[in-house]
């Protein structure tokens, strides 16, 4: 099985904005850029940032993954922001026994928008419901006092000797 550009571009299947493969020195032996990201526009800016590891964010994330088999953490490109997934491969029938690294560096642009649209509305709906709360307490408080104070003023009424004086009680 050779691992290359055109294996990771014919299994990448849209999984990721980008596909690489490691070696187990942390060498870069294959990279792909999905066509959907490509339209985005900055899956090569990623993929440029992911080759160059200016920051050192892939090499200790593939030294983290050589520790537990995989890593997942965030890359900061311009003003995007990705997720950075790096997953141990064992390449079988190599006499080698080579282990290879795959990286997968996913856009979270769509989930940062779902957040802030999820926040956005919990928040209006947060204060909606609020509303509503001490409109109906105004209301109960309303039915509960106005009688009360109908039956206290007819109480004092009749303590003032007017035994005329008649409650209604609804």
């Amino acid at each position: 099985l050779l691992i290359d550009d055109g294996f990771l571009h014919a299994v990448s299947g849209g999984i990721g904005d980008v596909l690489a493969v490691y070696t187990a020195e942390g060498d870069l032996a294959a990279r792909a850029v999905t066509l959907g990201a490509r339209a985005q526009g900055r899956a090569d800016e990623a993929m440029s940032a992911v080759v160059a590891d200016a920051d050192g964010s892939v090499a200790d994330c593939l030294a983290l993954a050589r520790q537990d088999g995989s890593h997942a953490s965030t890359l900061d490109v311009g003003d995007a922001r990705y997720r950075l997934n790096v997953q141990e491969l064992a390449v079988t029938g190599d006499p080698t026994g080579g282990i290879a690294y795959v990286l997968a560096l996913v856009d979270q642009s769509g989930a940062d928008d779902a957040l802030a649209t999820t926040t956005q509305l919990i928040v209006i709906w947060s204060m909606f419901a609020v509303l509503a709360l001490i409109t109906l307490g105004r209301w109960v408080a309303r039915r509960v006092s106005d009688p009360l104070a109908e039956l206290t003023l007819g109480a004092r009424r009749i303590a003032d000797g007017d035994f005329s004086t008649k409650i209604h009680v609804s």
